[in-house]
């Protein structure tokens, strides 16, 4: 570069020199193509370099729910509203399974926990028909127990449950026919009852003569621990060969109102059995209460009913089991 007092003697060669130097010191001004711009790449000076710039035609930001903020100029900022039943939004996660909030969501542990509670629960497919009920059949298992029929009762054999039938009059006829020949003979008596019941109608005989009911065939050993007979108490006579059918006098031999009935308690226990009976011989004027006990300890398996002399003409018999 000539300076002040250089002498310009190649005017086309100093300048030549001229732009050599601007051309290093600005190098970085040089090339680019149509329609860029220099941008500094630094604080240095002359730091420059040429960019495409960007190309945009944004005016406005305009929202809407749940979005909020926007404008038409300067900084902008934007937000979500809080979500809601009645509007979309932001939800807060919860593990909650009892929550009752309206602005919350449930994480999928929530959802987790909720599902195996579903799980263990009783399906309301197990219900089939009105009047359903489960029971447990061990522990943590089920099985749905069907309605009984009408009347019938839901009973136990302490393990499981089940519907039962009761038994009309709660008594079941157990041996029942006529009364004939020398003696009547009701044998295997079912040991499932809480006592017998013994009903005797309209009997008579060949030959008038004493009547008896032995239970277990026995002969003797009965007591009538008290009793009223034709009006007068009787306390403890013994030496019985039976349970008295006729009221402490014979059977008559004609058909008419005769008819008894014993009751024996615990009769498949092994200690006395207690007996009631009631008596009405009308033919022959006679009548009797009378409560018995017999200290043989066997379980009753069987009655016999006998005259003690001839035989039986008619009458009918029915023994109860009575729960």
């Amino acid at each position: 570069m000539p300076t002040a007092t250089d002498l310009v003697t190649d005017l086309p060669a100093d300048f030549a020199v001229f732009g050599q130097a601007v051309d290093t010191s600005m190098q970085y001004l040089l090339g680019g193509t149509t329609g860029q711009v220099l941008s500094k790449t630094s604080g240095t000076n002359m730091a420059f370099t040429w960019v495409t710039p960007q190309v945009g035609d944004i005016t406005a930001v305009n929202t809407t729910a749940p979005l909020t903020g926007g404008g038409t100029s300067g900084d902008l900022t934007l937000a979500v509203s809080a979500g809601t039943t009645a509007a979309a939004g932001v939800l807060q996660i919860t593990d909650s399974t009892s929550s009752t909030s309206t602005t919350t969501a449930a994480s999928p542990n929530s959802v987790k926990t909720s599902y195996d509670l579903a799980n263990a629960a009783i399906p309301k497919s197990t219900f089939t028909t009105s009047g359903d009920l489960i029971q447990a059949t061990g522990s943590g298992t089920y099985a749905r127990l069907g309605t009984g029929t009408n009347g019938q009762y839901l009973t136990t054999n302490g393990t499981t449950n089940s519907w039962g039938t009761i038994a009309a009059g709660g008594m079941t006829s157990l041996a029942s026919g006529s009364l004939s020949g020398a003696s009547v003979s009701i044998s295997s008596i079912a040991q499932t009852y809480n006592s017998l019941l013994l009903v005797v109608n309209n009997y008579y005989v060949s030959v008038a003569a004493r009547c008896y009911v032995r239970p277990n065939g026995a002969t003797s050993g009965y007591t009538t621990a008290i009793g009223l007979n034709n009006g007068t108490y009787q306390v403890a006579a013994t030496g019985g060969v039976g349970l008295d059918m006729g009221g402490d006098t014979n059977v008559a031999t004609t058909a008419g109102n005769s008819s008894y009935y014993l009751q024996i308690f615990s009769y498949t226990g092994t200690n006395y059995k207690p007996m009631a009976g009631a008596v009405t011989n009308t033919l022959a004027g006679s009548s009797g209460i009378y409560s018995y006990y017999n200290p043989a300890t066997a379980a009753i398996t069987s009655i016999t009913l006998l005259p003690i002399s001839g035989a039986w003409s008619g009458g009918t018999y029915t023994l109860y089991g009575v729960k």
